[in-house]
């Protein structure tokens, strides 16, 4: 194996699982195109001051809730982190039995409205369910229906406020408003 071969996969391999080495040259890569400055002058600069530039430009672009989670997750100790991980998987597998038995009460309900329902249609027996049964209908005395009632007399002239505003401007009564 010749050296372009061997720097290949160690590339690769950085790429897949990067070491330190591989993630600081990944660093540096980033200072050298965001700053313009050639990679050989990022390597001399401190690696504090190259890291700490990398950071502040990645959280710079983050919503300050997710500034707040990193810096708990920051300065917390990691006990307290994984412990706070099982709570929140011992809450979503409480929640995932609560909708699991919640489904199968909603199940078992459906199930005795079919039986509710089949009992019903069982004692109906053989009836045909289109058998359209009719409504007794009562019948109207002779003379007692609409042409029994006397007609309305209604005269426009004799409405006052009615000639008025038939007779003003139009335009008028929109002023009026």
């Amino acid at each position: 194996m010749d050296l372009l071969e061997k720097l290949r996969l160690r590339a690769m391999a950085g790429v897949l699982e990067p070491d330190w080495d591989a993630k600081f040259r990944s660093i540096a890569r980033w200072y050298s195109r965001e700053f313009s400055t050639p990679l050989t002058q990022v390597y001399a600069l401190p690696v504090d001051f190259v890291l700490l530039h990398y950071f502040e430009a990645d959280y710079e672009g983050l919503e300050e809730e997710k500034l707040h989670e990193i810096a708990w997750e920051l300065i917390t100790p990691p006990e307290v982190l994984e412990h706070e991980a099982e709570l929140e998987k011992k809450s979503d597998d409480d929640f995932f039995a609560a909708t699991a038995r919640k489904a199968a009460s909603m199940k078992s309900l459906k199930d005795d409205q079919n039986k509710k329902v089949s009992a019903a249609v069982d004692t109906l027996g053989e009836q045909d369910p289109l058998e359209v049964k009719k409504a007794p209908v009562k019948m109207v005395p002779d003379g007692a229906g609409l042409k029994s009632l006397e007609p309305l007399e209604f005269s426009i002239s004799e409405d006052k406020e009615f000639m008025d505003l038939m007779n003003s401007d139009p335009l008028s009564i929109m002023k009026k408003k």
